[in-house]
């Protein structure tokens, strides 16, 4: 096996474990401030924060429309102009990363936000969807789902990359 080959199995092997392409994560870390020095209460990474929000809304990891829904929203948040189509740029962008369709993509992520309103935590989707989440309007759909956690991140954890994207 080449160098080359060598290095690309190791980026597959390494995306396929944290379920978020790599480019992704070295962008969401060129945005973010590196600390000074390591503290013990540091403020947690718009993934970090992403990850605990999604588990306490009752999406299980092992599920695959997690790491789709994780990765859509990081990528969503790095890139909002894939946001302006979801179906057609951040979709089938995201299935690419993942060798899949854009299909199994959609379905993997209704099934996850399915799963989310069937045995999440009301109060953390109440706190993140706030007055648009009611038993009358049903589940959100998977556009409105991402839209929404990405503007959740951005003002409440992300306040550098929320800012520079009013500047763009």
């Amino acid at each position: 096996m080449s160098k080359d080959e060598e290095r690309n199995s190791l980026v597959e092997t390494l995306e396929e474990r944290l379920g978020v392409p790599l480019s992704t994560l070295a962008e969401l870390l060129q945005q973010s401030p590196v600390p000074d020095s390591p503290k013990k209460n540091q403020e947690k990474t718009p993934m970090q924060e992403l990850s605990k929000l999604l588990h306490e809304m009752g999406i299980p990891a092992h599920i695959l429309g997690y790491k789709y829904l994780r990765t859509c929203i990081l990528e969503a948040m790095a890139h909002p102009d894939l946001m302006d189509s979801v179906t057609k740029k951040l979709y089938p962008t995201i299935a690419a990363k993942f060798d899949t369709t854009a299909r199994k993509l959609e379905r993997g992520i209704r099934h996850a936000i399915e799963v989310a309103w069937g045995r999440g935590n009301m109060d953390t989707i109440q706190e993140v969807f706030g007055y648009t989440v009611s038993p009358s309007k049903g589940k959100p759909t998977n556009s409105e789902f991402i839209f929404m956690m990405v503007e959740y991140l951005q003002m409440h954890y992300d306040k550098s990359l929320a800012q520079g994207q009013e500047h763009q």
